[in-house]
């Protein structure tokens, strides 16, 4: 029965109503999920925990934690149905990872979910919350194949912990662009171009990192982490979007 949960969290549904879309399109903006966890006095524990779970499970190099908030309005008709899809692209010259909307009928054939949102009142395996056709996905779901119990346990604590709607469990590790060390991290611009938007990821050093970003994402460990502990932040860029950098700190 694991294995069938395990199997179902990557899949994308043969049907995804308008529902899941609505929901995407009711989270948070990244400042007011900011402001919300921050008011959480047991936050740092409630880390140390999940940190204890991940590496207890062996999957530190895999999973960790992103802060729940939207980047674009995703379309909700039937015919036009979108979600939030991560693709490996050449931009400028360099590797980069490309977040946006695409047509649910698109992704169907490339993708797999990457990470999920949770209920408070629901016990179920989790709603995907974005996607990404990068082969470390896939691979994320044979490596814990052997942990498949750990996608419950992690949601009983997020939800048991009251953070189902802050903190979303996501496979963070990527294939196609990697850190190449402590002096540099992801840079993530997301803006808009007309009616259309994209979230960049690309590689710089970490003078680029202001001290006032946003932390959108908690990972404990691992291959990708070995001289600290991997983070993600959010900057505000004008009126086009926001800036996420995965730092190492």
């Amino acid at each position: 029965m694991l294995f069938t949960l395990l199997i179902s969290l990557f899949a994308i549904p043969e049907k995804i109503d308008a529902a899941h879309t609505e929901i995407y399109n009711q989270l948070p903006e990244v400042e007011d999920a900011d402001a919300t966890i921050k008011q959480r006095p047991d936050f740092a524990t409630f880390l140390t925990d999940f940190g204890s779970l991940v590496r207890g499970h062996g999957l530190e190099d895999t999973v960790g934690l992103r802060l729940i908030h939207k980047h674009f309005t995703l379309a909700t008709t039937p015919e036009n149905q979108e979600v939030m899809c991560e693709d490996f692209a050449q931009i400028d010259e360099a590797d980069s990872l490309v977040t946006q909307p695409q047509k649910l009928t698109e992704v169907r054939a490339k993708a797999s979910a990457a990470s999920w949102l949770f209920s408070q009142t629901e016990e179920e395996a989790g709603m995907p919350f974005e996607y990404s056709s990068d082969p470390a996905i896939s691979q994320a779901r044979d490596r814990i194949d052997s942990a498949t119990a750990f996608f419950k346990e992690a949601r009983d604590m997020i939800v048991g912990s009251g953070y189902a709607d802050l903190l979303s469990l996501a496979i963070l590790h990527r294939q196609k662009i990697l850190s190449t060390g402590q002096h540099h991290s992801f840079l993530e611009k997301s803006h808009l171009e007309g009616t259309l938007g994209k979230s960049v990821v690309q590689l710089v050093d970490n003078e680029q990192i202001d001290a006032t970003d946003i932390r959108t994402a908690w990972g404990f460990g691992g291959v990708q982490t070995s001289f600290c502990v991997y983070a993600q932040f959010c900057q505000r860029v004008g009126q086009s979007g926001h800036v996420q950098v995965h730092a190492h700190v």
